[in-house]
């Protein structure tokens, strides 16, 4: 494609930033869960230090977790840095870029102003009650299911679970897949309903890049969420950080579910705090169902917080909503989850800071 070509030369030429970083010695799983709350947080350098981690250990993980975190954090309003990182992306007939390409892309996505609307659609579509449609709006013929996606009938949510689902993208924690899906029908499709040049681009890219249905709903949400013009400088606010402290050269905020230390710190929370005990009891949820609420929780009170969060209509809408999950319809059980762990932060930091020196001492960080 003659625009992906346009700007991966463009990067090839582009100077390199100087932003200091200490090199960090962890395995790649590690240094990714770094990379993206790095970015979230707008932390270059600990991102950057993420970033040259991966760069040795995998660069194909290193791109495919910077596409990831284009579509799941920060967004493609910047079409120019979207169409950047995608151009950059490793195919067999042309060379690798080199670091000065790479920690470019990972200053501009630190730097960005940045929204989640993507994921939070996403997962919306699919987890929330007044959002997940009925069974026989799947089983429409796929011409007529995607002009129903398009009329004004559907929310976002539900426009992204019906594009997802003509995707094939199926699979736990996804959309059920269409009996006539085709990846290919539905990238063509939407193409023709974007009127742009760049955004038929970013979808296929990024569908070809993450595999995953983000880059559906990231095109659905900016073609039909905002109805004037983007600010190219929008405003953003700060999310509320939890306190985070330095633990074997590493912040501590790195170790979330998805890493060893991290998630064995939720695992003793989740079985030690009495007050978390006594919540999950009352409401007579087993112990699965308490501990993915936990886990829920947990990414958005720390995992998922930015630094730069625009504050747009309807982003900050979709935001408050998925902080309501995974009890949609009861407000004070998801405040009260929120409150158990802000009340308790400081015992988790303590346990997680000990499951982060003991995965150090064993070598499995």
């Amino acid at each position: 494609m003659e625009i992906l070509e346009h700007h991966r030369n463009q990067m090839e030429t582009k100077p390199r930033i100087d932003v200091e970083f200490r090199p960090i010695f962890v395995n790649r799983y590690t240094a990714a869960s770094l990379l993206q709350k790095a970015i979230r947080r707008s932390e270059t350098a600990w991102a950057l230090a993420a970033a040259h981690r991966l760069f040795d250990l995998d660069r194909r993980m290193l791109w495919r977790r910077l596409a990831v975190i284009l579509f799941e954090d920060v967004g493609i309003d910047d079409v120019d840095l979207a169409l950047d990182i995608l151009a950059c992306m490793p195919r067999r007939s042309l060379p690798s870029l080199n670091w000065t390409a790479i920690s470019n892309l990972v200053v501009r996505l630190s730097d960005a102003p940045k929204t989640q609307i993507a994921n939070h659609i996403s997962i919306l579509g699919h987890r929330d009650p007044k959002e997940v449609l009925e069974q026989c709006v799947f089983d429409l013929p796929f011409t007529e299911a995607l002009e129903f996606c398009f009329s004004e009938k559907l929310s976002l949510p539900q426009k992204a679970a019906v594009c997802s689902a003509l995707a094939n993208f199926k699979g736990e924690g996804e959309f059920a897949s269409h009996p006539e899906a085709d990846r290919t029908r539905l990238i063509s499709s939407l193409s023709e309903k974007t009127g742009s040049i760049a955004l038929p681009v970013i979808l296929s890219e990024g569908i070809r890049t993450t595999n995953l249905p983000l880059p559906i709903c990231a095109v659905i949400s900016l073609n039909g969420a905002h109805n004037e013009p983007q600010e190219r400088h929008p405003s953003t606010e700060e999310d509320d950080f939890p306190s985070s402290q330095i633990v074997c050269e590493l912040p501590s905020w790195a170790f979330d579910q998805y890493t060893r230390a991290g998630l064995a710190a939720l695992r003793h929370f989740h079985n030690r705090c009495t007050e978390w005990r006594a919540w999950w009891s009352e409401r007579q949820l087993s112990s699965t169902e308490a501990f993915e609420a936990l886990k829920f929780a947990h990414f958005e009170f720390e995992s998922g917080a930015m630094k730069r969060r625009i504050f747009r209509e309807p982003d900050y809408k979709f935001h408050e909503r998925t902080r309501e999950l995974p009890f949609a319809d009861e407000p004070e059980s998801n405040s009260s989850t929120y409150s158990i762990l802000s009340g308790n932060w400081a015992q988790f930091e303590k346990v997680r800071a000990s499951q982060i020196r003991a995965a150090f001492r064993s070598e499995s960080v």
